[in-house]
């Protein structure tokens, strides 16, 4: 219980309703290729293999990795009306869909649309968080997941022009909260901008060759994770056992509520927010439920579908967080790092979903696929880095008094200064531990002091 006191205490006085937009642009996700809401001879849920679904992905997966490097030279701030065009676009490309029918030109051009659209809103997001306080983003990413847990709840059983409607929404609700959010800290200091004027650009320079392959192999370990959900949702039947026999998708419900607490716990209560370490201990469950696909009964496939849920919702979070904290840092603009993550996700999924269509028209031995995927597993374990790439980034100092080097020489900072010191002497505190009482008595929070 006190660990959910704890939780709810952090909750309490930060979390903004506007900064939940990005759950509008997941529930989309969700809700447009995986139930029947848009396209209604889909009888449960699964993944779509429409053209319009085809073009989407593709668009996304690319256009994540382009707009990303192109955004980079742009202050987003700046140019806010590309994504309301963004989530215009989205919306009636949504719309679109589910009145083309069988027409292959028109599918495509609105699955253009949707994902060339929600590259943007998703590239936008990150840039609002890499702005906002890291306390108010660790708290916004993971609560904007409560959308899509209402999603999964209400949409796979809504069809028709209320559920067409009710999707193609969802983008513009996204851009409404993002456009209030930006306007929220318009005219302030945000903490991207007050981490960009203050970073040590000799430092940055000095490791820069060391932490790109570590980005690179971290990329790889996002891509490996979601190419197996990826596949495990393509060989997924549209209803599982259990939800032809009770008439509800439980297991992504019961997953996604699962996910969303180990991300809070690991958000909250690890000592610090870092993608191979959730990767470590996340694995295990994923390989429970990729062996479970040698098995049909309504047991196993509950499981699997669960497992995904739960890896799908805790990388979705936590990947997001350590890609916007690098940007924070001034590693990377925040579009280049969050586009080159998140096209790494779309790009896994696209693949082992493509790779899944295949092995179910071939005709694989389940036994076999589930083999080959905790194989994949292992050996991605291999490209997980040892090395955190904010760590790398942190100045390595023997000397306490380096920490204080940069203050300022007015009496109450000098007081302070001197107050710290004496502290750090009596009580024999590490070059760390100095630092981190300095940050203490300035009044910075816990997220502030662990980026």
């Amino acid at each position: 219980m006190s660990m959910f006191s704890d939780v709810f205490s952090k909750l309490d006085g930060v979390v903004r309703l506007r900064h939940l937009g990005i759950g509008f642009v997941w529930a989309w996700i969700y809700c447009s290729f995986s139930t029947s809401a848009v396209y209604s001879n889909r009888a449960g849920v699964s993944i779509n293999s429409d053209p319009a679904w085809l073009t989407s992905a593709i668009s996304v997966s690319v256009l994540l990795f382009a707009f990303g490097a192109l955004l980079a030279k742009f202050d987003l701030a700046k140019i806010r009306g590309v994504f309301l065009l963004a989530g215009i676009a989205m919306s009636l490309g949504t719309f679109a869909s589910a009145l083309v029918g069988s027409n292959v030109e028109a599918s495509f051009a609105c699955g253009a649309l949707t994902g060339a659209g929600s590259a943007l809103l998703i590239l936008f997001w990150g840039d609002l968080y890499a702005r906002i306080d890291a306390e108010q983003a660790e708290i916004a990413v993971p609560a904007s997941s409560a959308v899509m847990l209402v999603c999964v709840f209400v949409f796979p059983y809504i069809e028709g022009i209320v559920g067409v409607i009710g999707v193609s929404s969802l983008p513009l609700l996204s851009a409404v909260c993002l456009y209030a959010s930006y306007e929220g800290i318009h005219g302030s200091s945000s903490s991207l901008e007050v981490g960009l004027r203050t970073g040590s650009e000799k430092r940055s320079n000095s490791c820069a060759k060391r932490f790109s392959p570590v980005i690179a192999r971290l990329l790889l370990l996002v891509f490996s994770a979601y190419f197996v959900i990826g596949l495990v949702s393509a060989l997924g039947q549209e209803r599982d056992l259990f939800q032809i026999v009770y008439g509800f998708d439980a297991a992504s419900f019961i997953g996604s509520i699962s996910g969303l607490l180990l991300a809070l716990w690991f958000i909250f209560f690890s000592p610090r927010i870092d993608v191979a370490s959730l990767f470590r201990w996340l694995t295990p469950f994923m390989v429970v439920g990729v062996a479970m696909m040698a098995w049909n009964s309504m047991v196993s496939e509950f499981v699997t579908v669960a497992m995904s849920a739960v890896a799908d919702t805790v990388l979705q979070v936590v990947v997001l967080l350590y890609f916007v904290g690098l940007a924070k840092r001034g590693v990377m603009a925040p579009s280049l790092s969050v586009g080159m993550s998140q096209g790494a996700v779309q790009l896994g999924v696209l693949v082992g979903n493509v790779c899944g269509l295949g092995v179910a028209h071939t005709g694989f031995e389940m036994w076999s696929v589930a083999i080959v995927l905790m194989c994949i597993l292992s050996v991605s374990m291999a490209f997980a880095p040892s090395v955190n790439v904010r760590d790398v980034l942190i100045p390595d100092s023997n000397d306490a008094d380096a920490i204080f080097d940069e203050l300022s020489d007015d009496d109450e900072e000098c007081r302070r200064r001197s107050t710290i010191k004496r502290l750090s002497s009596e009580c024999s505190l590490s070059s760390r531990e100095s630092e981190i009482l300095d940050y203490l008595s300035k009044g910075r929070s816990q997220p502030y002091i662990r980026e």
